[in-house]
């Protein structure tokens, strides 16, 4: 390790970095204090100042007499790679759900009929879901797609399947897209559903997807809590 770097430090982001890349995993304990002390060759002391650190964040959570345990998993999401929230998820060892908040015919209106590029007139459907990792929100969703796209589209419920399996099962083959990362502030009804402070900080990152045929099929605004997650932009 560095010496620059006060070794407590060092041990905190290393620590960190194994919770983030799944090794240390969401609901496990993590080597205690002796066996990482041995295995980086360091002072008990260095090895619990960077484990409080870590609880004073509520990455770690110690319980008594079982060990310290993984309780903030955060999620690396590649802005390169189009994919589903639960794929991603499983893909972190994190067990996926969705809680179906609202389906909807809407029209196009002006706003989305610049993006759909599409008369105001037309129809949309809207999807708004909370998706969960291990019980815990990680992003709210709310997402447009042209209604005609998938057939009896209403049919299907959302909190069970995934837009992105229907696509391929239709044929909507997705070939690209347009992302924007931001970040605001949000107050209810978000806030309370991502569980976090009225005002607090999140992410919001918007999506306009394309399939082959250049045809804007998706649009997705999700605000994301930033303590749970993470994004990446890797071409590879």
């Amino acid at each position: 390790m560095e010496q620059k770097i006060p070794l407590h430090a060092q041990l905190r982001e290393l620590i960190r970095e194994k919770i983030a890349d799944g090794e240390y995993a969401y609901g496990q304990p993590i080597p205690s204090e002796r066996e990482l002390a041995a295995t980086y060759g360091l002072n008990r002391m260095t090895v619990r100042n960077a484990i409080e650190a870590l609880v004073q964040e509520g990455v770690l959570k110690k319980v008594q007499g079982k060990g310290t345990f993984v309780t903030q998993s955060k999620i690396g999401s590649n802005l390169y790679k189009l994919q589903g929230f639960s794929k991603m998820l499983l893909s972190k060892g994190i067990q996926p759900s969705t809680k179906l908040l609202y389906t909807g015919r809407r029209r196009a209106g002006l706003k989305y009929a610049a993006i759909f590029n599409v008369d105001e007139e037309a129809e949309l459907y809207r999807i708004i879901r909370l998706r969960l990792g291990n019980d815990e929100p990680f992003t709210l969703e709310d997402t447009l797609v042209p209604y005609d796209l998938v057939p009896q589209i209403d049919q299907y419920d959302f909190g069970v399947h995934s837009l992105y399996d229907l696509f391929a099962a239709n044929g909507v083959d997705l070939d690209m897209a347009y992302e924007t990362l931001t970040l605001v502030k949000v107050r209810n009804p978000e806030a309370k559903l991502l569980q976090v402070p009225t005002d607090s900080v999140v992410f919001l990152h918007e999506c306009k997807s394309y399939d082959r045929d250049s045809r804007v099929v998706e649009f997705t605004k999700s605000y994301t809590n930033g303590q749970k997650s993470y994004f990446v932009a890797d071409r590879h």
